[in-house]
């Protein structure tokens, strides 16, 4: 069954690329992208309630809940435009709650985890520390933000343009800074991360749920 869900996962990405990218070329319009996006939705929310224990009843009630909510808001305000902003809504919340998480008292910097989980060490430099501190602190400051202004042109119609605009420099700006980042600490620190490295280790299963501990 897990391997069904992988498939439909895998079969939904590419539905809503290629629909994303036929929208691009002018060949369909935003509505038939949205209209790819709401199943897309229902399916990933009944994916990840599965793999959280409920059973398949449960699964299939979120995941159907989401789709005729999605639906009903779009008949209701039909000025809304679902993807690609909404996709990129609860990803960006959840790694600003992880990032900021991280940096109470008493907590581990998600990155310091992230580290030590690839079995990069040392980790005990003082200034080191600091360092991936205020990476976290940056970085939940910038998926925050990313967060807020994919929901913002997912809402307002009249500003889209410009958000979309500015969604796309501030994600330009996370790329340059992934990889400054890493060159940076390679010098200043000597550390052995690369930044393909650390993809690497973010796209192996299970580990996020490591890093939410």
């Amino acid at each position: 069954m897990s391997a069904l869900r992988s498939i439909a996962g895998y079969l939904c990405l590419v539905a809503l690329a290629g629909s994303i990218l036929l929208n691009a070329a002018g060949i369909v319009s935003h509505q038939v992208v949205d209209h790819v996006f709401l199943p897309c939705a229902a399916w990933t929310v009944f994916s990840l309630t599965r793999k959280a224990g409920p059973g398949p009843l449960k699964a299939a009630f979120a995941g159907g809940a989401v789709l005729l909510g999605l639906a009903a808001l779009q008949l209701q305000w039909p000025s809304l435009q679902f993807a690609p902003y909404l996709a990129i809504v609860p990803a960006n919340v959840f790694l600003a709650y992880l990032f900021a998480h991280g940096l109470l008292p008493g907590r581990q910097p998600a990155l310091l985890r992230l580290i030590i989980l690839m079995g990069q060490h040392p980790v005990e430099g003082r200034q080191f520390r600091r360092f991936v501190a205020w990476q976290c602190f940056v970085w939940s400051v910038m998926t925050f933000g990313t967060a807020v202004l994919a929901m913002a042109a997912t809402v307002w119609e009249p500003w889209r343009a410009d958000l979309a605009a500015e969604l796309g420099w501030l994600v330009a700006v996370q790329v340059v800074w992934f990889v400054a980042s890493h060159v940076y600490a390679a010098h200043r620190y000597d550390r052995p991360e690369t930044c393909w490295s650390t993809i690497r280790a973010m796209a192996t299963p299970g580990l996020w749920s490591k890093l939410r501990t």
